[in-house]
């Protein structure tokens, strides 16, 4: 019965109706994601997004290339949250660790803004290095000025005092984010961006239950 609920939703954006991003077009997206993530399918790829489609897909295909090296093939897609009433959160369990991506769409039902990343699985060495060197020198002064972009220096982020660096949560090739431990029980997520030599480039520090993660995008 699901399975017939999807295919109708999908037969309507195809017909040229109005879906709407209900739930279960958001599932049918994303389960079109993750097959064309198994199995690259250019045309596919780039029928996915509301605009840019053959750009965005380029670089989507090379974001899935990385990923498929971590994580192998992944499985159907397992709603986790919605973040909007067009944006929903979903996870993959893969051969190895899992696969996490939010996705909004379009009143056409078709990908507007998107993120993907692994978990589960070891991060790159150089964002995790980055992410060891922030948290390690927080609380960060803002002199002399940092050489990465960040927020680290003022407001809610420097009233944190020390903290300690947690698991990583989710991640791509240059860019991540990681849980983080800080005084009086202050928990926080780290979002990190190297650049393609290893070097960080910027630091952001956000409260965790307001995140919506939104990087690396493509």
């Amino acid at each position: 019965m699901r399975l017939l609920l999807l295919t109708s939703c999908l037969v309507l954006a195809a017909c040229g109706g109005a879906p709407r991003s209900t739930p279960e077009v958001r599932l049918g997206v994303a389960a079109e994601f993750v097959a064309v993530y198994n199995d690259w399918d250019a045309p596919r790829a780039a029928a996915l997004f509301a605009a840019d489609s053959s750009k965005r897909a380029s670089k989507l295909q090379k974001h899935f290339a990385w990923l498929e090296d971590q994580l192998g093939a992944c499985g159907e897609p397992q709603y986790m949250y919605s973040t909007s009433h067009r944006g929903a959160r979903y996870t993959y369990a893969c051969e190895r660790g899992s696969l996490e991506t939010w996705l909004k769409l379009d009143k056409a039902g078709k990908i507007l803004k998107m993120s993907s990343g692994a978990t589960g699985v070891a991060a790159p060495p150089d964002l995790q290095e980055a992410a060891r060197a922030v948290v390690a020198s927080l609380p960060l002064s803002a002199c002399p000025k940092p050489a990465f972009q960040t927020n680290l220096t003022t407001g809610w982020p420097n009233s944190l005092g020390s903290c300690t660096l947690g698991r990583p949560w989710v991640f791509g090739h240059t860019t991540g984010l990681f849980h983080v431990l800080c005084e009086g029980g202050k928990t926080a997520v780290l979002g990190v961006r190297v650049d393609k030599e290893g070097t960080l480039v910027r630091a952001n520090l956000v409260k965790g239950e307001q995140y919506i993660y939104r990087d690396p995008r493509v």
